[in-house]
């Protein structure tokens, strides 16, 4: 699959923002959380949802950052990127025994199944010393403007926690660059690096030795409990991947569509004609979809789930569920097993 049909559409997995969020809960007041999740799916915890539009995570971060403390959202980072080090495996087999070439695994890893594709790491080596380069594509720079603080140090922490499942808790670099920053962003109490911090590099980056960098490794293969992340192909795969969480909560036209993706109304409109669909085609598959997955659960109405995704009575609904399974819900339901509770307005539309 190309890695351009990846940043039509940037996504972020759900199990990554159930854990952001969690932490969260620990370091800002219920008031600036409730502001910062707006734009994040309410049905996190449904157990069907993979992913979210990572622009949902990109403005709750970012309102984080804005209306809080600065000591208090990086010692957020600090926490909240240790634990996410923790959800990527330690890749440790016969050609990969070094932390150069741990890194370099899984920087192939980001490329495919992460947010953080945008991640470049660049292995300089001098003086007995390794530096290794975290840069940002342009494109995401542009787009993201205003979130170059988190997003750089969220990167950095998540590299040095990374690092240190690899050679030790208390391992530090010999030092560190940032790029963008102001020093008194970071708080006088945060330890860095062992030699120095210095701001305003043409890059971020941490220097480690070559010792650390090349040595064999003595740690056992970490089996992470993710499922693959497959870089969608088509543009309304992604289109409908990211909308998903958002069905049954909230009315999806293309004005909200296009808040919640952060792309224009006429963008969405050329990408879905140029494969051949329109964007009711794709909101009509997706109401399809999870309504099938309530039908599974079996404690709702033919009635409930219709005025639940906006139709205007149960028989609109059958009569679209029809046109796109071949079969009105109930026999549907039937067929596959299911076991609904029947609504009182079905007879007639499903004869």
């Amino acid at each position: 699959m190309s890695s351009t049909a990846h940043t039509d559409i940037p996504l972020i997995r759900v199990a990554t923002i159930r854990l952001v969020l969690n932490c969260a809960q620990h370091y800002f007041p219920a008031p600036l959380m409730t502001k910062a999740i707006e734009l994040l799916p309410s049905n996190l915890e449904r157990p069907y949802l993979e992913s979210i539009p990572e622009y949902a995570f990109i403005h709750f971060m970012q309102t984080l950052y804005q209306e809080s403390e600065s000591q208090t959202f990086v010692d957020y980072l600090v926490d909240c990127t240790a634990q996410l080090s923790f959800m990527w495996p330690i890749p440790i087999d016969l050609k990969h025994s070094t932390l150069v070439s741990v890194l370099n695994e899984v920087t192939e890893q980001f490329k495919t199944r992460s947010s953080q594709s945008e991640i470049q790491l660049e292995l300089e080596g001098y003086q007995n010393q390794v530096k290794i380069h975290i840069s940002t594509a342009n494109h995401y720079e542009n787009r993201y403007q205003g979130s170059a603080f988190w997003l750089e140090m969220k990167s950095l922490f998540f590299l040095v926690q990374y690092i240190r499942r690899l050679l030790g808790k208390d391992w530090l670099p010999l030092s560190v660059g940032l790029q963008h920053v102001d020093i008194n962003r970071l708080g006088g109490e945060l330890k860095l690096a062992k030699q120095g911090v210095f701001v305003d590099r043409e890059s971020t980056f941490i220097v480690l030795s070559e010792e650390d960098a090349y040595k064999e490794l003595n740690v056992n293969p970490y089996q992470y409990s993710l499922p693959e992340y497959d870089v969608l192909a088509t543009y309304h795969e992604q289109f409908a991947s990211a909308l998903m969480p958002y069905i049954g909560e909230r009315k999806l036209d293309l004005d909200s569509a296009s808040e919640i993706l952060n792309t224009s109304r006429r963008t969405i409109q050329r990408k879905l004609n140029n494969e051949h669909t329109t964007f009711r085609k794709v909101i009509e598959q997706l109401h399809m979809q999870f309504a099938i997955r309530v039908l599974e659960d079996g404690r709702f109405s033919i009635s409930d789930i219709a005025s639940h995704l906006g139709y205007a009575n149960s028989s609109k609904f059958i009569r679209a569920f029809k046109r796109i399974t071949g079969l009105p819900p109930m026999q549907y339901a039937q067929q596959n097993g299911l076991n609904p509770r029947p609504a009182m307005d079905t007879s007639k539309a499903s004869n």
